[in-house]
């Protein structure tokens, strides 16, 4: 069972990502719907059932893209 909630905690994370990619690539906004947020995760750990920070991890894979806001 652990590894099925890694496997989709990755795919939401990865789904932040793609999410960036959109904007700054081709749209004016996007959405994602997805059932782990993670923001309850901690910088080094998770907590709850948050095993990443989507939005941290969207907001970091935008800075390393150039962009300081999306």
């Amino acid at each position: 069972m652990q590894g099925i909630i890694t496997d989709v905690a990755l795919l939401a994370a990865g789904g932040a990502i793609t999410a960036v990619d959109a904007v700054l690539d081709r749209f004016d906004s996007s959405f994602r719907l997805v059932d782990l947020p993670g923001h309850h995760a901690m910088p080094e750990r998770g907590m709850g059932f948050c095993i990443f920070n989507n939005i941290a991890i969207a907001a970091r894979h935008a800075q390393k893209m150039g962009k300081k806001r999306c």
